[in-house]
């Protein structure tokens, strides 16, 4: 009997922030150590990992495609789990259907609650802080973070994520790539602390050849950011960058 594995999403396994509205999953499909050939997958998903209540269902799809496959026409709300499992028909067997995946979306439509915070860096790399309270049932919390130059962001002292020079280049004057960071373990009960520090990155360092060129895509450099706490009771909490930002 066949069996599935390697299940991927956009890529990832157990994705966060994702903001497509048809998310792709990618699979592969093995029989005794060897890879054989589909005729047919069934999606299905559900916003809980038992499929007590189905939101999408592809039926049998006749198929060999195994990779790039959107969810089933779904409409999907930001900041949301949704599950997901798969079955497939090959030439020789049926599979069971998979465990449950997840992947979690990001903003979609909805708008930034988040201000830009702007600075004019010169030599000095600013670094702004913001303290906040929490509850003590936190089930979840994901920051959203980006920025016009370059960031790092640490909460209670403890640095975000394992990436650097975030948010990556890319055409400023067209897009602005962010980031979502599962933070839930560096919450505390009190007293906490977001910072997030500021440089000049491609926005506004040097860039090109021949030496290069300052302030290619603007002197100002300036980061946004949400911090979204969920309790055990489903009460959200959103940390935003604002006026109430200060410099360390």
């Amino acid at each position: 009997m066949g069996f599935i594995k390697q299940v991927l999403c956009e890529y990832l396994d157990k994705p966060i922030g994702i903001d497509h509205d048809a998310p792709r999953i990618s699979y592969t499909i093995e029989e005794t150590g060897r890879s054989i050939f589909q005729e047919y997958y069934q999606i299905q998903t559900s916003t809980d990992d038992t499929f007590s209540e189905i939101l999408s269902d592809s039926g049998r799809v006749h198929s060999s495609n195994t990779t790039h496959i959107e969810i089933p026409k779904l409409k999907l709300e930001s900041f949301t789990r949704y599950y997901y499992r798969i079955k497939a028909w090959t030439t020789k067997s049926e599979t069971a259907w998979t465990t449950a995946h997840w992947f979690e979306t990001g903003f979609l439509s909805t708008t930034w609650q988040g201000k830009w915070i702007t600075v004019n860096i010169d030599e000095q790399v600013p670094q702004f802080r913001k303290e906040f309270e929490s509850r003590s049932d936190i089930k979840k919390a994901r920051l959203y973070i980006t920025a016009r130059g370059l960031y790092e962001a640490t909460i209670n002292g403890s640095r975000v994520g394992d990436f650097y020079l975030t948010p990556g280049w890319t055409n400023y004057n067209d897009r602005i790539q962010y980031q979502t960071y599962d933070v839930t373990d560096m919450i505390k009960n009190e007293g906490n602390v977001l910072s997030v520090m500021l440089g000049k990155g491609w926005y506004s360092g040097n860039i090109g050849f021949n030496g290069g060129e300052d302030d290619y895509y603007g002197k100002e450099q300036s980061f946004l950011a949400e911090l979204h706490i969920v309790d055990a009771h489903g009460e959200k909490t959103i940390i935003t960058s604002d006026s109430s930002l200060g410099l360390a």
